[in-house]
């Protein structure tokens, strides 16, 4: 008996050894990668004087905290980056901790430069499925530049190329009669709601058939995080489904336990897996019902050369990017337009007397003509970004970029709102000024005269180099045809509250409301 009780004594202790042990070695490995790693990589650039960090980080956060501390205090959450770059400018990269994630920010024009000059050969993306790139695992956009990737990506963007996308004109003009006419209900409108309603309806329509439409509107259960379902329809399921999966990007413990999120093992990365599932096993029994032949899916079907998953997989990430940049862009044109109005009159005369407001066959052959309107949506992606940062790419061997020597595997990505405030490229940055890019305005002609002039790689919005934004020529024409439509059949006004407030911005991720008031319809 007393042997027996014995060796039992003795197994709980051994296996309370090994989870003493265990327990100090998991605390080892946060702390490294809290505390160490984060505090190694800046101290490793600290004696480039051309690469700028901040003072001091603070652990999990790193960076991040500066975007907390700016919601905090009720503005968007990119400001300091605004506000730092007269500071910033002065540099070529950045030092970032994202969370616990270090990485290299590529900020001047040469930086760039060099960079596209060595992508995809000695810099490719960074093969990273997590968060949000879960749902797109199997796209061209989250894998290495392959002679398959690189095909997949030219015949989507020579589909949604200018001569190709202006035959989705018609769907774009429907879809915006569409949500003008809901609009026409509402006293109040939540704009942003509006705008992402109408880039994602006019993007499924175009990439997946315009006679799935109707199906989508079915509910389907959406399961929470607090162990309760939504029914919602497969778009407002696609929105929820995204936004959780971006809180499951910078949890620490996707980062800390990377099993944890690459198994689907618990909690929201468990449910963010069976609303995956769900989300695209609908998706796809509906586009296999459509029969219509001018859609994405259908054209790349035809051309025989890729799988259905492969396509599938490559138009997800086309809706995913395509509608929430557009519609936070298009929020932002509004304002700005609100708050200039000599600027919103200037348009809209340009726009009328054109003859918009009463022949919808001129957005086939006149819309491309409308100087003063591609001069407000150049502005709008130059002074209030989509986003302020591209997705990650890695170095595939030891590199120098500016004379600053960066290691193999170390990630890099694009700063993509900083150089749209250099002073040494814009005249005036921090003005919403669209003659800017008006060769014969005064404006204009005074930049050249203190030699602002901003170059290609000064002006960032959809990234640079190889894996560049594929859809951007498209991008910009759905919002110049929307804007058109919207601007000759409504007038608007917005809440002063918002208005006069500054440090205010609509790129993606803003917690900031845009409360519009549709003052006036025209027919």
């Amino acid at each position: 008996m007393f042997d027996t009780d014995s060796a039992l004594l003795s197994l709980v202790f051994q296996v309370l050894k090994y989870f003493i042990l265990l327990g100090i070695a998991m605390m080892i490995y946060v702390g490294y990668y809290v505390l160490i790693r984060p505090h190694l990589f800046r101290w490793k650039y600290k004696k480039y004087p051309n690469v700028y960090m901040i003072d001091s980080i603070k652990p999990l956060g790193g960076d991040l905290a500066l975007h907390m501390e700016d919601v905090k205090q009720d503005k968007v959450h990119y400001s300091h980056i605004v506000e730092a770059a007269p500071e910033l400018n002065k540099y070529d990269l950045q030092v970032e901790i994202e969370s616990m994630q270090p990485v290299i920010s590529l900020v001047s024009n040469e930086s760039i430069k060099e960079f596209c000059a060595m992508a995809p050969d000695k810099i490719d993306k960074l093969v990273w499925n997590r968060g949000v790139l879960k749902m797109v695992a199997d796209s061209f956009a989250a894998h290495p530049s392959t002679e398959k990737t690189k095909g997949r990506r030219k015949d989507l963007t020579s589909i949604l190329g200018l001569n190709s996308s202006s035959k989705y004109i018609p769907t774009m003009l429907e879809v915006t009669k569409e949500v003008l006419a809901e609009m026409k209900k509402l006293k109040d409108v939540n704009y942003l709601n509006h705008m992402n309603n109408l880039t994602v309806k006019i993007l499924s329509n175009l990439l997946f058939g315009k006679d799935i439409h109707y199906l989508i509107e079915k509910k389907y259960t959406y399961q929470n995080h607090d162990g309760t379902s939504d029914e919602l329809n497969l778009l407002d399921f696609f929105f929820k489904h995204c936004e959780n999966l971006v809180a499951e990007y910078y949890n620490p413990i996707t980062t800390l336990l990377p099993f944890v999120d690459k198994n689907n093992l618990f909690g929201l990365w468990k449910r963010n897996h069976v609303n995956d599932i769900q989300f695209k096993t609908r998706l796809t029994e509906i586009v296999e019902k459509s029969k219509d032949e001018n859609s994405l899916w259908s054209q790349m079907k035809a051309l025989n050369h890729y799988s259905s998953e492969d396509i599938f997989s490559d138009l997800i990430i086309l809706l995913l990017g395509g509608t929430e940049s557009t519609s936070h862009s298009l929020v932002s044109l509004f304002f700005y337009l609100a708050k200039h109005p000599d600027v919103k009159e200037k348009l809209v005369k340009e726009l009328r007397d054109m003859g918009f407001h009463k022949n919808e066959e001129l957005y086939h052959t006149k819309i491309h003509d409308c100087d003063y309107l591609n001069y407000v949506v150049k502005e709008v992606f130059r002074i209030d970004a989509p986003v302020t940062r591209g997705f990650y790419y890695v170095a595939k061997e030891d590199i120098n970029i500016c004379n600053v020597p960066i290691s193999k595997g170390t990630a890099l990505r694009l700063d993509l709102l900083t150089p749209h405030f250099n002073t040494d490229d814009w005249k005036d940055p921090l003005s919403f000024v669209p003659e800017r890019f008006d060769p014969e305005s005064e404006f204009y002609v005074k930049a050249m005269k203190e030699s602002k002039k901003a170059g290609v790689f000064s002006r960032r919005a959809f990234g640079h180099g190889v894996r560049s934004c594929p859809g951007q020529t498209f991008a910009t024409l759905e919002t110049k045809v929307i804007v058109a439509y919207l601007l000759t059949h409504m007038d608007f006004e917005v809440d002063e509250s918002i208005l006069n407030r500054e440090n205010v911005g609509f790129g993606m991720g803003s917690h900031i409301v845009p409360k519009f008031k549709v003052s006036e319809f025209r027919e």
